[in-house]
């Protein structure tokens, strides 16, 4: 004879350690794990690990059991857990918070769009490397790096420097041309982009070579007649020296073409 009760329980729908009568089973005893307050699998003793976990943007799932495993019961101060080391604030922007937690990257981009390199660093002959500060950044942030000598009057003549075309001439610069004497007591050539250290002028006047010239702070000329040098009476206190130029002291007609060469 089998005792029949009433009732649709089964061992897995009563608690571990609790008693039930149902059906065929008489005073049994119950297998429905219980999780609470002080069982937990987590670090700490309510905590729980999650079975599985899933995730969207904006959304975080936690499965407490699996869709397999017995049923299960939570009581009391219970908490869902899942470990993620990179679930760190430092991983995530100063004004952002994320389930309560505000991150604690600088937002670089909200700071300055032209942010100072935290390190700079030229490797010769090939590229220069600035090292950007800890942060976030959006895309619309430049780091820069303070170069006031990094300019084209630097550079060597015609290098291009990250854009920068050089118009530094190695050495003394020079400028030469002619001009054609006017008849005007003085000539000025200007726009030399130096000041000249020596002035060098020569022409023909029919009968002699003659040489105007400026060296060593002081004017001088002088006419080649034959194999014979005289030099000029010309005091020459018309003549100057300036940035970018120089005015010439011609004691002579006009007609002559007149060359010249200046040096830095």
């Amino acid at each position: 004879m089998v005792l029949y009760i009433p009732g649709t329980a089964d061992p897995q729908h009563v608690l571990t350690g609790q008693r039930f009568s149902s059906k065929t089973n008489y005073f049994a005893l119950g297998e429905m794990p219980l999780k609470n307050a002080s069982n937990g699998d987590g670090a700490g003793v309510n905590h729980h690990l999650a079975k599985q976990t899933s995730a969207v943007p904006g959304t975080i799932y936690l499965r407490p059991v699996n869709p397999t495993d017995p049923i299960t019961a939570f009581q009391g101060d219970v908490w869902i857990r899942k470990d993620d080391a990179n679930f760190n604030p430092a991983y995530w922007r100063s004004d952002v918070t994320m389930f309560g937690l505000r991150g604690v990257m600088p937002n670089r981009s909200a700071e300055n769009i032209h942010l100072p390199a935290a390190a700079v660093t030229v490797w010769a002959n090939d590229r220069v490397f600035l090292q950007p500060p800890q942060g976030y950044y959006d895309g619309s942030t430049w780091v820069t790096t303070a170069a006031p000598q990094f300019n084209a009057s630097n550079i060597r003549n015609g290098v291009n420097l990250l854009g920068i075309t050089g118009t530094m001439v190695e050495g003394r610069r020079t400028a030469t041309g002619t001009f054609v004497h006017n008849g005007a007591q003085t000539s000025t050539i200007n726009g030399l982009g130096f000041t000249p250290s020596t002035v060098e002028t020569g022409f023909f006047n029919t009968v002699n070579y003659v040489r105007i010239g400026y060296s060593l702070g002081q004017w001088y000329g002088s006419a080649l007649t034959g194999n014979q040098t005289q030099p000029l009476s010309t005091t020459f206190h018309q003549s100057s020296i300036f940035a970018g130029g120089f005015t010439i002291e011609i004691p002579f007609a006009s007609g002559y073409t007149i060359t010249w060469r200046a040096t830095e």
